[in-house]
């Protein structure tokens, strides 16, 4: 790496002070990481469903996953459990809206995160909700908390044994409903990295005639093999194909390689060097 190279990568990391590693959270409920104060059986032959409400901002919601804390008796039980997004009806679980089916064999006998997707629900603005969880077949427990905290929770109900009570007289389920955002100092500060990648890899290859120069489209089999020769200088496993390549100015293009049926890794290279991206 020559001087001016080594100058821009040190201002780059020398940005990272400046940018927050704690993420915005946009939870509309969480007190998931609040103590555990017990467990009740979901089972509908005992105290089950199990139900507790949340609540959307002004602006609306859109659900693409709850994340619960659960446990269940005897994970080879063969049994199976729901979990189910319902309308209100009165401070009341009513309606429902979606429902999803899951296996006690997924789960243990000790307390663990449970996440429950959704197909993007498009929650309505100001509306309370509920979450609510059933077996009639399983060994399922919903974890609650030993106290009233966490976001969101102190204005909602909770729904046992064909019953509603305040989460301030019957401490709550424990849940969490949205999500941790970047700050946006993060965001800027991998963009700038980025930027900088490009604009070293342009000063260094700019009249080189590298390989993969402006103007050149690097074909997927040239990418492939590019790819492959990489990985098989450090013992990685070989890619499958080439799925995409797509060139940029003076030398920088991004190579996309599936590996495995379920492997694939995105490359950035700038002339020969390759920068991993993302591998999934």
């Amino acid at each position: 790496m020559d001087t001016f190279n080594k100058r821009l990568a040190c201002a780059i990391l020398a940005l990272a002070p400046f940018s927050s590693t704690t993420a915005n959270a946009t939870y509309l409920y969480n007190n998931i990481d609040v103590s555990s104060g017990g467990t009740a059986h979901a089972s509908t032959s005992g105290s089950g469903p199990l139900g507790n409400s949340f609540s959307t901002g002004p602006s609306g919601y859109t659900l693409t996953a709850v994340d619960l804390l659960v446990l269940v008796d005897n994970p080879s039980d063969g049994g199976s459990f729901t979990v189910s997004l319902l309308n209100d009806s009165s401070i009341h679980p009513g309606s429902t809206i979606a429902t999803d089916t899951f296996h006690d064999s997924m789960l243990s006998t000790s307390l663990s995160t449970l996440s429950a997707p959704f197909s993007s629900m498009a929650l309505a603005a100001d509306t309370r909700y509920w979450i609510e969880l059933s077996t009639s077949t399983g060994s399922l427990e919903w974890a609650y908390t030993a106290a009233n905290d966490g976001i969101g929770v102190a204005n909602e109900y909770n729904f046992s044994a064909g019953s509603v009570s305040a989460n301030q007289a019957f401490t709550p389920y424990q849940m969490r409903i949205g999500s941790a955002v970047p700050e946006p100092s993060t965001w800027a500060l991998m963009l700038a990295g980025f930027a900088g990648l490009g604009f070293v890899g342009a000063r260094t290859l700019s009249g080189s005639g590298a390989v993969g120069g402006a103007g050149r489209q690097p074909s997927a089999s040239s990418c492939l093999g590019r790819e492959g020769s990489r990985r098989a200088a450090t013992g990685d496993p070989e890619p499958m194909g080439t799925e995409a390549a797509r060139s940029g100015d003076a030398g920088i293009h991004m190579c996309y390689c599936r590996l495995t049926t379920y492997h694939a890794v995105l490359v950035l290279y700038i002339g020969d060097s390759p920068f991993r991206v993302a591998e999934k």
